[in-house]
């Protein structure tokens, strides 16, 4: 009877990681929905829930040092720093609902955020090209204050042409969103020989690397690939496949003059967007509070430059692109320390021969290594992306333990 009384669950499981998927491609708002009917679904007795929760401790004294450390100090969060950090407590909840799901729920959640994914890239090839959306498009939303200028950056020497952001309407949103997604799927054509999976990566690939012209985003999701290929492939194919799978790329750039600039300008100050002066700013901050941090959301470039800091820096939204830096700026330095491992536990609790374990691990690596030169927790849709990648690799993993 018990059981009875919670069938529902399967459904509002479904509905909630469909939602989750396809959101972090489309708005904020909407995977936070998915997010929500995720949580409803796992809350009721006999999903483990809680059970996976205590056993994320690692996960917990990461959110729970960003939270209290600097509110101890004083230094109070604003909202948006403050729901990045809470969208990792949503981890244990993605492995927790994958369970629910029947092998014609998960195929249908595939299928879906397939579609929508190929969606964001034949959006970002209109982009590309100026088709779609022209920059008319924005003008009566320009006192909402969002970034919508981000659609139309030019690329390096071809002033026609710009870097796209897919659906999302935002170049780094959409490379790092993107990359998640290619990994699982590349993950899932090799381990099922499912050419449609393969497809979809392979397409999601190329826009990725071509379009929006996120370099750090580039080398990472070209490295984390290759995890892929190396845990996936064997026999006399791997390297191979491997050194074919880098000449492409790198023949990718070597053929598109716009992304041959936009490489050659990273080692300029302008071209990699005064990281050097952001960088310097933020370790003021960490010196000035090592512990505790100015508080989530609150670091702004603006309160530690020195007097010859350019002035683009000195108007920075906020971040000192990387990741680990910005966390320490926010909530000291353990909160940068406890990424790190927060890091290392989730590659620790996949399997790479699971299902999706290959793509968990190698999401733990794109998802580093763009830490390093970006602030991906920054974007919403990238925080919640990265959760449920986490997530479902997790899950995934328990499930193969569980009938082994």
């Amino acid at each position: 009877m018990e059981d009875a009384g919670w069938a529902w669950r399967p459904a509002v499981a479904e509905a909630g990681l469909l939602v989750w998927g396809v959101g972090v491609q489309l708005s904020e708002a909407l995977a936070a929905t998915g997010m929500v009917l995720s949580l409803i679904s796992v809350l009721p007795p006999g999903t483990g829930w809680q059970a996976r929760a205590r056993r994320a401790w690692p996960l917990w004294a990461f959110v729970g040092w960003c939270l209290l450390a600097p509110v101890l100090a004083g230094h109070w969060p604003v909202t948006g720093g403050l729901a990045r950090i809470l969208d990792w407590c949503f981890l244990p909840v993605a492995v927790s609902a994958l369970p629910l799901l029947g092998q014609r729920a998960r195929r249908r959640l595939t299928v879906a955020m397939a579609v929508v994914f190929l969606l964001s890239c034949a959006a970002a090839l209109c982009q590309h090209w100026g088709l779609w959306p022209r920059p008319e498009t924005f003008a009566r939303f320009r006192w909402t204050g969002l970034p919508f200028q981000r659609m139309y950056e030019p690329l390096p020497g071809e002033s026609s042409r710009y870097m796209a952001g897919g659906l999302l309407l935002h170049r780094l949103k959409f490379a790092h969103v993107g990359g998640f997604l290619v990994l699982g799927y590349l993950d899932l054509g090799l381990l099922k020989r499912s050419r449609p999976a393969l497809a979809v990566a392979a397409v999601g690939a190329l826009c990725l690397l071509w379009l929006p012209h996120a370099r750090a985003a580039s080398v990472a999701l070209v490295v984390a690939m290759g995890l892929v290929l190396a845990l996936r492939l064997s026999g006399r194919w791997r390297w191979p496949t491997l050194l074919g799978a880098l000449l492409l790329a790198v023949g990718l750039v070597a053929a598109v003059p716009s992304l041959r600039l936009r490489f050659a300008s990273a080692a300029t100050d302008e071209g990699s967007g005064d990281r050097r002066w952001l960088a310097k700013c933020a370790w003021r901050a960490v010196e000035e509070y090592p512990l505790a941090g100015v508080g989530l959301g609150r670091y702004r470039p603006a309160l530690f430059a020195s007097p010859d800091t350019p002035l683009e820096v000195v108007r920075h939204a906020g971040k000192a692109h990387n990741q680990y830096l910005t966390l320490a700026a926010e909530a000291g330095l353990p909160a940068g320390i406890l990424y790190l491992a927060v890091l290392l536990w989730c590659w620790l609790r996949v399997r790479p021969r699971a299902p999706l374990g290959a793509a968990g691990r190698a999401s733990v690596i794109f998802l580093g290594l763009v830490s390093l030169l970006h602030d991906p927790l920054f974007h919403a849709e990238v925080s919640m992306a990265a959760v449920l990648a986490l997530g479902l690799a997790q899950g995934m993993t328990e499930e193969d333990e569980e009938t082994a």
